[in-house]
Protein backbone atom coordinates (compact mmCIF):
# COMPACT_ATOMS: atom_id res chain seq x y z
CA UNK A 1 0.00 0.00 0.00
CA UNK A 2 1.73 3.25 -0.96
CA UNK A 3 2.37 5.85 1.67
CA UNK A 4 1.48 9.47 2.13
CA UNK A 5 4.16 11.38 3.38
CA UNK A 6 5.44 14.98 4.94
CA UNK A 7 8.46 16.09 4.05
CA UNK A 8 10.28 17.89 7.61
CA UNK A 9 12.75 20.92 6.24
CA UNK A 10 15.60 21.19 9.05
CA UNK A 11 16.72 23.94 7.36
CA UNK A 12 13.87 26.09 7.20
CA UNK A 13 12.07 25.51 10.59
CA UNK A 14 12.98 25.13 13.80
CA UNK A 15 13.20 21.20 15.21
CA UNK A 16 10.16 21.73 17.80
CA UNK A 17 8.23 23.19 15.21
CA UNK A 18 9.14 20.29 13.03
CA UNK A 19 8.32 17.74 15.87
CA UNK A 20 4.62 19.51 16.36
CA UNK A 21 3.92 19.21 12.48
CA UNK A 22 4.55 16.17 11.87
CA UNK A 23 2.10 15.12 14.75
CA UNK A 24 -0.35 17.04 13.13
CA UNK A 25 0.41 15.74 10.19
CA UNK A 26 0.16 12.03 11.99
CA UNK A 27 -3.32 13.01 13.41
CA UNK A 28 -4.57 13.94 9.75
CA UNK A 29 -3.97 10.62 8.55
CA UNK A 30 -0.17 11.03 6.78
CA UNK A 31 1.92 7.68 7.09
CA UNK A 32 5.10 8.77 6.42
CA UNK A 33 7.41 11.47 7.44
CA UNK A 34 10.56 12.04 5.72
CA UNK A 35 13.63 14.46 6.32
CA UNK A 36 16.61 15.99 5.29
CA UNK A 37 19.92 14.68 5.93
CA UNK A 38 21.20 17.49 7.84
CA UNK A 39 19.75 17.88 11.76
CA UNK A 40 21.50 20.99 12.73
CA UNK A 41 22.43 24.49 10.46
CA UNK A 42 25.74 24.80 8.59
CA UNK A 43 27.25 26.59 11.21
CA UNK A 44 26.21 27.51 14.95
CA UNK A 45 26.14 30.97 13.87
CA UNK A 46 22.44 30.08 12.33
CA UNK A 47 20.82 29.25 15.31
CA UNK A 48 18.01 27.10 14.61
CA UNK A 49 17.42 27.84 10.68
CA UNK A 50 18.67 30.15 8.06
CA UNK A 51 17.63 33.03 7.56
CA UNK A 52 18.57 34.05 3.68
CA UNK A 53 18.36 38.03 3.91
CA UNK A 54 20.62 37.69 7.26
CA UNK A 55 23.17 35.46 5.70
CA UNK A 56 23.00 38.47 2.95
CA UNK A 57 24.22 40.97 5.34
CA UNK A 58 26.66 38.83 7.14
CA UNK A 59 30.20 39.28 6.41
CA UNK A 60 31.18 35.54 7.60
CA UNK A 61 28.11 34.01 6.07
CA UNK A 62 29.27 31.03 3.93
CA UNK A 63 26.85 33.30 1.12
CA UNK A 64 29.39 35.78 1.64
CA UNK A 65 32.27 34.03 1.08
CA UNK A 66 31.00 32.49 -2.00
CA UNK A 67 30.47 35.78 -3.45
CA UNK A 68 33.97 36.32 -2.38
CA UNK A 69 35.48 33.44 -4.13
CA UNK A 70 33.47 34.67 -7.34
CA UNK A 71 34.93 37.99 -7.12
CA UNK A 72 38.46 36.66 -6.89
CA UNK A 73 37.83 34.43 -9.45
CA UNK A 74 36.72 37.32 -12.42
CA UNK A 75 39.77 39.71 -10.91
CA UNK A 76 42.18 36.50 -11.88
CA UNK A 77 40.70 34.88 -14.44
CA UNK A 78 44.35 33.11 -14.68
CA UNK A 79 42.85 30.39 -12.33
CA UNK A 80 40.52 28.87 -14.75
CA UNK A 81 43.78 29.21 -18.04
CA UNK A 82 46.58 27.93 -14.78
CA UNK A 83 47.65 24.36 -15.05
CA UNK A 84 47.60 23.02 -11.51
CA UNK A 85 50.42 20.89 -9.67
CA UNK A 86 49.67 19.42 -6.56
CA UNK A 87 52.14 20.05 -4.02
CA UNK A 88 54.53 17.03 -1.87
CA UNK A 89 54.54 17.53 1.86
CA UNK A 90 53.85 15.70 4.83
CA UNK A 91 50.90 16.58 6.37
CA UNK A 92 48.05 14.17 5.16
CA UNK A 93 44.70 16.61 5.90
CA UNK A 94 46.25 19.54 3.75
CA UNK A 95 46.01 19.70 0.07
CA UNK A 96 48.02 22.27 -1.28
CA UNK A 97 48.69 22.94 -4.71
CA UNK A 98 49.99 25.54 -7.52
CA UNK A 99 48.08 27.16 -10.20
CA UNK A 100 50.20 28.75 -12.84
CA UNK A 101 50.48 30.03 -16.10
CA UNK A 102 52.69 32.65 -17.75
CA UNK A 103 54.56 33.74 -15.04
CA UNK A 104 51.47 33.84 -12.45
CA UNK A 105 51.27 31.88 -9.86
CA UNK A 106 48.70 30.92 -7.07
CA UNK A 107 49.19 28.88 -3.88
CA UNK A 108 45.91 27.53 -2.56
CA UNK A 109 46.54 25.72 1.05
CA UNK A 110 43.05 23.99 2.04
CA UNK A 111 43.32 21.96 5.28
CA UNK A 112 40.74 19.49 5.33
CA UNK A 113 41.26 18.50 9.36
CA UNK A 114 39.68 19.79 12.46
CA UNK A 115 42.85 20.05 13.47
CA UNK A 116 45.90 23.15 12.88
CA UNK A 117 48.60 22.52 11.10
CA UNK A 118 51.74 23.50 9.84
CA UNK A 119 52.69 22.56 6.50
CA UNK A 120 56.32 23.01 4.79
CA UNK A 121 56.26 23.68 0.65
CA UNK A 122 58.66 24.03 -2.09
CA UNK A 123 57.29 26.54 -4.64
CA UNK A 124 60.52 27.14 -6.82
CA UNK A 125 62.81 29.75 -6.69
CA UNK A 126 61.08 33.54 -6.62
CA UNK A 127 62.68 36.49 -7.04
CA UNK A 128 63.86 38.50 -4.49
CA UNK A 129 61.49 40.13 -2.36
CA UNK A 130 58.51 37.81 -3.32
CA UNK A 131 55.50 37.56 -1.10
CA UNK A 132 52.57 35.52 -0.75
CA UNK A 133 49.54 37.63 -0.43
CA UNK A 134 46.31 36.23 0.74
CA UNK A 135 43.07 37.25 -1.40
CA UNK A 136 41.08 35.91 0.63
CA UNK A 137 41.39 37.21 4.42
CA UNK A 138 43.43 39.81 3.47
CA UNK A 139 46.00 38.82 6.03
CA UNK A 140 49.42 40.35 6.06
CA UNK A 141 51.87 39.58 3.13
CA UNK A 142 54.51 36.73 4.15
CA UNK A 143 58.06 37.15 2.94
CA UNK A 144 59.18 34.32 0.74
CA UNK A 145 62.51 33.00 0.98
CA UNK A 146 64.36 33.09 -2.77
CA UNK A 147 64.32 29.20 -2.44
CA UNK A 148 60.56 29.21 -2.25
CA UNK A 149 60.60 27.45 0.66
CA UNK A 150 57.49 28.73 2.96
CA UNK A 151 56.37 27.26 6.32
CA UNK A 152 52.61 27.81 6.68
CA UNK A 153 49.85 27.58 9.30
CA UNK A 154 46.72 25.84 7.98
CA UNK A 155 43.57 26.01 10.70
CA UNK A 156 41.53 23.15 10.51
CA UNK A 157 38.75 22.89 8.03
CA UNK A 158 39.79 26.37 5.96
CA UNK A 159 41.67 27.02 2.89
CA UNK A 160 43.73 29.99 1.74
CA UNK A 161 44.38 31.13 -1.58
CA UNK A 162 47.97 33.24 -1.41
CA UNK A 163 49.36 35.01 -4.59
CA UNK A 164 52.89 34.84 -5.11
CA UNK A 165 54.11 38.66 -5.96
CA UNK A 166 57.26 39.79 -6.82
CA UNK A 167 58.22 43.09 -5.84
CA UNK A 168 56.05 45.57 -7.55
CA UNK A 169 54.01 42.88 -8.60
CA UNK A 170 49.81 43.70 -8.23
CA UNK A 171 47.70 40.99 -7.18
CA UNK A 172 44.81 41.44 -9.32
CA UNK A 173 44.27 42.53 -13.11
CA UNK A 174 42.19 45.67 -13.70
CA UNK A 175 42.15 45.13 -17.59
CA UNK A 176 43.85 42.28 -19.38
CA UNK A 177 44.12 40.96 -22.79
CA UNK A 178 42.31 37.74 -22.82
CA UNK A 179 44.97 34.49 -23.59
CA UNK A 180 43.47 32.97 -25.96
CA UNK A 181 40.29 35.16 -28.01
CA UNK A 182 42.89 38.83 -27.27
CA UNK A 183 39.58 40.68 -26.46
CA UNK A 184 39.51 43.36 -23.54
CA UNK A 185 37.51 42.34 -20.62
CA UNK A 186 36.95 44.32 -17.49
CA UNK A 187 38.07 43.99 -14.49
Amino acid sequence: MPSVGFHCSHEQIAPAQLLRDVQHAEQAGFTAAMSSDHLSPWSQRQGEHVNAAAHCQDPDSLWSFVRQLIRRYRQMPQIGWSDAEVLDHSVPSVLAHVCSVDGWRLLAVHNLGADDAIVTLELGKVPEGSVLRDVLDGRDDQPLDPSGRVELRADGCTGQWLRVLARGEQAYARRLRHRYGGGRHRQ
